[in-house]
């Protein structure tokens, strides 16, 4: 977190070592700060600089810091400030610069460096028509704030988009540049470098625990998920040879609920999936190969 209280830092963090010190503020004014026995001041007057495009009555709002108020110098209350406009996540820098103080008046300074603000973003490694549903699911825009938060929330976007569609080593990236054609300095261009890898294949889809029902058929219920031996498993034409291995987990997952509605029309009332998992093939150089292993408890079959 890149803060920093600026009088010196020592002043606004109670560090209580020494107990005395002499700090140089403004033009060179000294003053005496003790830290054991902190001294009271009214703010005299508080100036706002570098809130580029904000008002900095909301910006006073937020800090809680106001014109009037007392406040112990050393004390909690300008860290609490900056905490206060730190969680905002509108900006790189904040600090509080004392200017002077006169009498008992502390008169403060708040310098503000905002965090650039959208002007594109773009896709690398991608289609079209991919760019255009992402486009869709960014849930991003021109002149949005853009945060780590932001960056992170839009990758993991991208590769869930991906993932759904059977890619399982999905890596992007992100490069953020100032944009030049705008004219304004607080603009960035955001593209996000995509790289998918290969879809991945299912090498091989195993059962366990389907005693009453064979494997074979189990199989042929799967209208969507198949491994690259089905064809050979099965030994027999089937409409379903044509389809793809490639591992998709939402298709997935409502292939295994038509497996345990298959189980309840042939009264298995109790069937379930208690383990579905999939990790990657060993001892192969094949690193968009899985396999799938789906353990079923069958439980008993109930009749009239």
């Amino acid at each position: 977190m890149n803060y920093r209280i600026i009088f010196a830092t020592l002043l606004f963090l109670c560090i209580c070592y020494p107990a005395t010190a002499q700090i140089s503020i403004g033009g060179g004014q000294i003053i005496d700060i003790d830290y054991l026995t902190p001294k009271q001041y009214e703010i005299g007057a508080i100036e706002v600089e570098g809130g580029t495009g904000l008002d900095n009555r909301m910006v006073l709002l937020v800090s809680g810091l106001h014109v009037g108020d007392r406040v112990r110098v050393p004390g909690d209350k300008f860290a609490a400030a900056i905490d206060n406009l730190w969680k905002q996540g509108l900006f790189d820098d904040v600090q509080i610069l004392v200017t002077r103080i006169q009498g008992d008046k502390i008169f403060l300074k708040i310098v503000l460096q905002t965090r650039p603000k959208l002007s594109r973003f773009r896709f690398v490694g991608v289609k079209k028509g991919d760019a255009d549903k992402l486009r869709e699911q960014m849930n991003i825009g021109v002149g949005d704030v853009v945060t780590d938060n932001m960056l992170t929330m839009s990758k993991n976007r991208i590769r869930s988009y991906y993932i759904d569609d059977g890619y399982g080593n999905v890596q992007v990236e992100t490069e953020v540049t100032p944009d030049t054609t705008g004219g304004k300095e607080d603009r960035v261009e955001v593209a996000f470098i995509v790289n998918t890898g290969k879809r991945l294949k299912i090498e091989n889809l195993i059962f366990e625990g389907n005693e009453a029902i064979s494997t074979n058929t189990l199989l042929r219920k799967m209208k969507n998920t198949h491994d690259v031996h089905y064809f050979w498993k099965l030994y027999f034409w089937t409409s379903s040879f044509w389809k793809s291995s490639k591992y998709i987990d939402v298709k997935f997952q409502e292939d295994l609920a038509d497996i345990i509605s298959y189980y309840n029309e042939k009264g298995y009332r109790d069937a379930r999936i208690v383990l579905d998992t999939v990790y990657p093939v060993q001892g192969t150089d094949k690193q968009d190969r899985v396999n799938v292993k789906v353990r079923i408890h069958e439980g008993n079959r109930y009749t009239f």
